[in-house]
Parts: C-alpha cells; sequence; structure tokens
C-alpha cells in the first residue's frame, strides 16, 4: 500500500526495509509525544537523500536524528505522525514499504 508524503515542491518517493525503518523507529519512539499541546511533536520529520533515509524526532528538550539506507526515487522531506506509522508497519505483511 503505497503512501505519498506531501511536500511543499511535490512528493516524496522512497522504499525502505521494514525492519530497517522499525528499527530505527524504535529507537526514536521514547522522544516523540504522545499526548502535547503542539501536535507537530507527534510526529517523525522524514527526509530524503541522496540513498539515505533521515528521521529526526523530538520533545523540544530532547532531539534524537538517525538514518538508514533507502531507494529514494523523489528526494524530499514530510512529516508523519508517529504512532500511526508504527502501528502500520507492524502489521503490514511485506518486507519493504513504500512511502
Amino acid at each position: 500500500m503505497p503512501v505519498e508524503a506531501a511536500v511543499a515542491a511535490g512528493t516524496m518517493e522512497i522504499t525502505v526495509s521494514k525492519f530497517e525503518l522499525l528499527r530505527e523507529l524504535t529507537a526514536t519512539q521514547g522522544v516523540v509525544e504522545r499526548k502535547t499541546t503542539i501536535p507537530i511533536l507527534s510526529n517523525y520529520l522524514f527526509e530524503a537523500a541522496g540513498d539515505r533515509l533521515s528521521l529526526t524526532a523530538t520533545d523540544l528538550d530532547l532531539s534524537l536524528r538517525t538514518s538508514c539506507n533507502a531507494k529514494v526515487k523523489k528526494e524530499g522531506s514530510c512529516t508523519i505522525p508517529a504512532r500511526k506509522l508504527q502501528q502500520d508497519l507492524r502489521f503490514r505483511m511485506k518486507s519493504r514499504a513504500t512511502l
């Protein structure tokens, strides 16, 4: 189930290993706010460039940035709701995710 992430200049399109992405999301999940008065803090910032996908999470006191290999068709950046993304990936049967 491909998901397109909208950015100002168009769309970002990547394919990444489900297991690599879950590893990086798990490493950053403690930083992402679940209940916050600033909704963007419950999202991951994804930035795709070259052959890397960078993930950033923050609660404004602590920020964590990590990255993994990805096949980047279109470079770009977007934010994705952390909780929804993790739930969707855990139940996905395919070994690769396209965003």
